[in-house]
């Protein structure tokens, strides 16, 4: 049916009709599709340039948090058992000064 389309108007039967609809979707014209990993390039800069900005603080709450969440040795038990007992005897001394010396006030 071609051939006979393109005699009757003048046409060399050689001559093939060009489809604009071919060449837009065409693979040959096609934009590469590239590899993942270029493809999600600018994603994971973003993301990395993101940390960077607030590794700071994240590693001064990692700390923090580590140090809030570690449990105490022996020594470090024993010397907080010290510390407040030596705590204990210094109010203990203050109040017992206190109330003496209100019993030598009340004996005045």
């Amino acid at each position: 049916m071609l051939k006979t389309y393109f005699e009757k108007a003048g046409v060399p039967w050689i001559y093939d009709a060009e489809r604009p609809d071919v060449h837009a979707t065409s693979s040959y014209n096609r934009k590469p599709k590239g590899t993942k990993f270029r493809n999600n390039y600018e994603t994971r800069l973003a993301t990395i340039r993101k940390n960077l900005s607030t590794m700071d603080d994240r590693i001064l709450k990692y700390r923090t948090d580590r140090l809030t969440n570690k449990r105490q040795t022996i020594d470090e038990q024993q010397m907080v058992a010290v510390q407040k007992f030596l705590v204990a005897e210094a109010t203990g001394s203050q109040y017992k000064h206190h109330s003496a010396a209100k019993a030598r006030q009340a004996q005045r």
